[in-house]
């Protein structure tokens, strides 16, 4: 995956995943991870930077745009992670990621990039001791400050811009809210995913693209239902829970190989990021006026109605139906579980050249 003979560093265009059929309530999501050297050893430490991303429901993506930099890297590593709640020993999985690759992109694509905003880093259980309440509703937040973004935003570059994302929950996640505040403190703009589903989660194009400045502040909230008795924590488990906001942005700050330098600093890791955690709110009430505050009806699945005063007056209002969006799954290197817990299990595979690459002309 490094420079052809002139020195053009390789790009991705697209990708697409293909799960092994009957896999889908087995293969939770999948992450490809740049790597430069030797870091691929670190299996998972801070040298390896996720690129691309996929979780239940996601077929792939094509980003018409734009193409992803593999500049500075000198090979991918892709990793499945799974679930195995029946804890059964003898499942097998034959799934794997396409990556369409070129060293030639149009020169009027854009350089997109990743970041994540949030707890993509996974700290929150760890460095906070935060847990989903049991029997209530739980809202987290954080937020990415403007010194955290001007610190690594390189010389002459004032704004990024996200043209999408994929929100990241695990079962429990009702609501997600990305806010961006400008120096003042006023809101510039909002991304709300009011009926978040973990069964199908998806990278999707933002209706209208977000411009992040250096002097602004990413606000990301969280918001759960837990209608069991025993508290969730936070972690890398699917019965545990998780907050990231994935984005794809453009221009790549090219000074920066870590997506994750937004999440949550602090413990032994703070010196690689520097966002932070600010609220823990708990209640019976926290997801209906949330969505109450987001211009939708207390019910999941409809508004209410205004009764008409008279019959030659009644004009008709319909109930909004829940917006889920419903999708198939993947359909179609051998991998055997052997662990029988309930907890994910993670398979790496390193890729030197590329795991499914399809070089275009």
């Amino acid at each position: 995956l490094g420079p052809d003979s002139e020195g053009n560093p390789a790009h991705i265009l697209a990708f697409n995943a293909v799960v092994t059929h009957n896999n889908d309530r087995h293969v939770h999501h999948f992450t490809v991870k740049a790597f430069s050297g030797f870091q691929a050893e670190l299996c998972g430490g801070y040298g390896l930077h996720t690129i691309l991303w996929g979780a239940v429901g996601t077929n792939g993506r094509v980003f018409e745009d734009g193409a992803f930099s593999l500049a500075g890297y000198t090979g991918l590593t892709i990793e499945f992670h799974y679930d195995n709640p029946d804890r059964v020993s003898t499942i097998t999985d034959n799934s794997y990621v396409e990556i369409y690759i070129t060293h030639n992109p149009p020169a009027e694509l854009k350089k997109l990039a990743g970041i994540n905003f949030g707890d993509g880093s996974v700290r929150t259980t760890s460095d906070f001791n935060v847990a989903i309440a049991g029997n209530t509703d739980t809202a987290v937040t954080y937020e990415c400050p403007a010194a955290c973004l001007a610190n690594n935003f390189p010389s002459g570059q004032d704004d990024i811009t996200i043209i999408g994302a994929m929100p990241h929950t695990h079962a429990l996640g009702q609501v997600f809210e990305l806010t961006l505040l400008d120096k003042d403190g006023k809101v510039k703009a909002s991304s709300v995913q009011n009926y978040y589903t973990y069964d199908r989660q998806s990278y999707t194009p933002l209706p209208t693209p977000i411009t992040v400045g250096k002097e602004d502040t990413v606000r990301t909230r969280c918001v759960y239902t837990n209608t069991g008795s025993d508290a969730v924590p936070f972690g890398l488990g699917s019965h545990e829970e998780m907050c990231i906001f994935i984005a794809v942005y453009y221009p790549a700050l090219d000074n920066v190989l870590n997506p994750d330098f937004c999440s949550v600093a602090k413990g032994s890791a703070a010196s690689f990021f520097c966002g932070a955690f600010t609220d823990n709110e708990t209640g019976p009430d926290v997801v209906k006026n949330t969505r109450l505050a987001n211009g939708f009806g207390a019910e999941k699945g409809s508004c209410e109605t205004q009764q008409p005063q008279s019959e030659s007056t009644s004009t008709p209002v319909s109930t909004q139906d829940d917006p889920k969006v419903t999708q198939e799954p993947p359909t179609a290197n051998n991998i055997t579980f052997t662990d029988s817990s309930s907890r994910s299990t993670s398979v790496s595979a390193i890729l030197l050249v590329a795991l499914i690459s399809k070089l275009l002309a």
